[in-house]
């Protein structure tokens, strides 16, 4: 890697670790795990060859935003293929004077739902929803990082919602328990 492309991952890091750590973690619901992603998306681009070029990527944040929540899907995926029974729900980190345990459990809990949930949509729905409602992603944003037009974005969106409530349905899960 030359000097300059060296400085430009770098800098690329400085701004947009967080953010990527941030996208993962919100996906996956484990530090660690998000540290993985945050790597692999790092990874990623170091390992192309030419790199992305430089001027065909308008918006860098929301570029590698896409990819930390593609890449944090694509773990969800691995793992469930590797375990079809999660022992738990995430570890309880608990501080003292913070959120009530049980409600915290329960707010845990249903993050694990949706997870869940979301590993059944098509990989394309399934992106949407994350980069829209936890990413809070435009629509023009989405669209534009996923060749999509606003319009799809907006089906995409109404209609993932509504097979997310189905499927959480089936998982015994009320509209009141779930948000």
């Amino acid at each position: 890697m030359d000097g300059n492309r060296a400085d430009w991952l770098e800098s690329m890091v400085e701004q947009h670790a967080r953010m990527v750590f941030a996208t993962a973690y919100r996906i996956l619901g484990r530090a660690d795990d998000a540290e993985d992603v945050l790597q692999d998306v790092f990874l990623k681009i170091v390992a192309s060859k030419s790199g992305p070029a430089l001027g065909s990527i308008r918006d860098w944040g929301a570029y590698l935003r896409t990819m930390a929540a593609r890449t944090a899907i694509d773990l969800v995926r691995h793992r469930q293929r590797q375990c079809r029974e999660t022992a738990s729900a995430s570890r309880l980190d608990l501080v003292a004077g913070q959120e009530d345990p049980q409600r915290l459990a329960d707010r845990q809990h249903r993050a694990w739902q949706l997870r869940q949930a979301l590993r059944v949509l098509p990989v394309r729905d399934a992106l949407v929803f994350t980069l829209r409602c936890l990413e809070d992603m435009s629509y023009d944003q989405i669209a534009a990082q996923m060749d999509l037009s606003v319009n799809q974005i907006g089906v995409i969106l109404h209609r993932t919602r509504k097979r997310l409530r189905e499927i959480l349905e089936q998982m015994g899960i009320t509209q009141g328990e779930s948000g």
